[in-house]
């Protein structure tokens, strides 16, 4: 973290550590004799910066600040700035005392992990995330749609008491995804905790740690009511069509014959 000590009176800094030289690459001479790292920062997040130490200055305690600085390279980083004010013996501002840090890396992180979140959640199919031992530890508003539940009810509970019949021999759903992650679009029967039994589309694969070792399921489940009705239907009118071809084929045959002969 970078340390430094900001003098109010003759407004320049008038002490820094090594890491606070790094951040904003200046030598310590010119930190000392100027408030250049004050200046690195942002146009668009300075006066947010500058309006925040005002306004600490008024209050017992110090603030903090996320703000946007350019590095000697060029390049913006984020930097998080928590101070305090020193005050006088007649309580009178006379200095600010602070620690920043370089979020840069951090922001990042969020940032990534922000999209991610919002993929999982505009997904339409349900996406039900579980442990080694298949206890739900995720799902996104899919599988609450799906489940027609809360998520903090599926949260915590085993997959095989929310998908509750048996499965091509195997005691419960999360054995039969056990026996055959990673597979794709697996149709069955599904009986859920409410008893209704609906045509689910499956996929599911392992989890797995750094050293390659299983830490959970992720599953993908779609409800495919209506393309079976759809199906059911065409068989219907393909039976229909066949039937109605042989009935013809079989009235022309009549004609044939009857006239013919």
């Amino acid at each position: 973290d970078g340390i430094y000590t900001y003098n109010l009176a003759i407004q320049k800094y008038v002490y820094t550590n090594p890491a606070f030289i790094d951040m904003f690459g200046q030598p310590c001479k010119d930190i000392v004799t100027t408030d250049s790292a004050i200046n690195r920062i942002l146009p668009k997040d300075k006066q947010k910066f500058r309006d925040k130490i005002n306004t600490s200055l008024y209050n017992e305690r110090g603030d903090e600040i996320e703000y946007r600085s350019i590095a000697l390279d060029g390049s913006i980083r984020w930097m998080h700035d928590r101070w305090v004010i020193i005050r006088g013996a007649d309580g009178r501002p006379s200095a600010i005392e602070g620690i920043v840090r370089d979020i840069t890396e951090m922001k990042t992180i969020i940032s990534i992990k922000d999209y991610l979140v919002s993929i999982f959640e505009s997904c339409m199919d349900a996406i039900v995330v579980t442990n080694a031992k298949g206890v739900v530890s995720q799902v996104n508003k899919g599988a609450e749609t799906l489940f027609q539940t809360h998520r903090k009810d599926f949260v915590g509970q085993f997959i095989g008491d929310i998908i509750r019949n048996k499965l091509d021999g195997y005691e419960d759903i999360f054995q039969l995804i056990y026996a055959h992650a990673p597979t794709s679009n697996y149709e069955l029967e599904a009986r859920l905790a409410t008893g209704l039994v609906i045509p689910l589309l499956i996929s599911f694969s392992f989890l797995e740690d750094d050293g390659n070792k299983r830490i959970g399921t992720i599953i993908y489940m779609r409800d495919i009511s209506a393309r079976k009705e759809t199906e059911q239907r065409i068989h219907a009118l393909s039976r229909q069509l066949i039937r109605t071809q042989e009935i013809e084929r079989s009235r022309i045959a009549r004609d044939l014959h009857d006239h013919l002969a």
